[in-house]
């Protein structure tokens, strides 16, 4: 029998932990992409091709709708959550870039929750570079909905995640959703900082020229003043007759 069922306390104070692979990492600039969790909108007959189940439904067992996982993403800005690895709760960076996917993206699945970190820790960059931290893991709380699905002739129970409410993103080793790994693109991290680097050199170069000029006009202007004092001293003097 379908119902909506609270989450005991003990099992909220683990909180449910949905992984997925990093799609790129770019430890050079600190900076990595992934799909944080995929959206399932099921028929009122929970009938589901076996390859959507697999991407979509978590190793819980659990799910959600598209519109809870677009307000799972918005509110986890709102709150200001912050990213952790292993489920640890010391913060390691924060979200910078967080979007939805829509059908024909040409990276992801539809319906996904993509985000991009900036990672601020050494000991991090560290594990994602040796491969020992591979993909994005949501930890919240929630209320869980009953839903059975057929497989094979027998009903499956699932989950539908009701009314989340964020906590932390994690960056795991293990990811509970099987996603294909995509390359770990690190030249463009290395592009990116080169040409940050020349246009920060090139501004240099500006600004010691520009106080060059500066320099060299307050030099002139110096000049002048003293000229201009030098004439009125002059011309203040009172001319005398031979």
């Amino acid at each position: 029998m379908e119902g909506l069922t609270p989450v005991p306390l003990a099992m909220a104070l683990e909180a449910p932990r949905i992984q997925f692979h990093f799609a790129r990492s770019e430890v050079e600039r600190a900076l990595v992409r992934g799909v944080a969790y995929v959206a399932l909108d099921p028929p009122p007959s929970m009938e589901v091709h076996p390859a959507e189940a697999e991407l979509r439904v978590d190793s819980w067992g659990t799910w959600m709708r598209r519109a809870t996982l677009e307000k799972f993403a918005h509110d986890f800005l709102a709150y200001g959550r912050a990213v952790d690895a292993h489920h640890d709760h010391g913060p390691i960076g924060n979200v910078v870039e967080s979007y939805l996917t829509r059908e024909g993206d040409p990276d992801d699945p539809p319906n996904a929750w993509v985000v991009t970190s900036r990672v601020c820790d050494a000991s991090t960059l560290g594990e994602i570079v040796r491969g020992e931290l591979t993909g994005f893991s949501i930890e919240f709380f929630s209320e869980l909905r009953v839903r059975n699905r057929p497989v094979d002739g027998r009903a499956a129970r699932t989950g539908e995640i009701v009314a989340p409410i964020p906590l932390f993103l994690s960056m795991v080793e293990r990811p509970a959703i099987n996603q294909p790994f995509a390359s770990v693109d690190r030249e463009a991290g290395d592009e990116a900082e080169a040409a940050a680097r020349s246009q920060r050199a090139a501004h240099g170069d500006e600004l010691a020229s520009l106080r060059t000029k500066v320099d060299q006009l307050a030099a002139e202007r110096a000049a002048r003043v003293t000229e201009m004092e030098t004439t009125r001293a002059s011309l203040a003097t009172p001319a005398v007759a031979g």
